[in-house]
């Protein structure tokens, strides 16, 4: 039985291996970090429109059953909401592009 003894190996190219720079890491730290925050934003932003599709799903409920038609504020305010939503989604959706642009 031979045993290998990794002193008797001769090593033919024995070049460094590279390693990331300090900028490079610092730049896949603040990646990460990105990611994270986009990750809860982006599952926030689910929550609240499942919040506002379950509570219009709600208001048609109530107004096919009774013929009551809900309050035009309530209405108004599921809009608005709405469309901040979108434009949160559109901004973060944005900033990636601009992210991936420049790395």
């Amino acid at each position: 039985m031979m045993l290998y003894n990794a002193n008797e190996v001769k090593v033919v190219d024995n070049r460094p291996i590279p390693a990331p720079s300090d900028a490079q890491l610092e730049r896949l730290t603040q990646l990460r970090i990105h990611r994270t925050h986009r990750t809860r934003a982006l599952r926030a932003m689910r929550h609240e429109a499942l919040a506002i599709m379950r509570a219009a799903g709600s208001i048609m409920g109530v107004y096919a059953t009774t013929e009551y038609a809900p309050p035009i504020q309530i209405l108004v305010s599921m809009e608005n909401r709405t469309m901040v939503l979108l434009n949160d989604m559109y901004r973060l959706h944005g900033g990636d592009i601009i992210a991936n642009w420049s790395a």
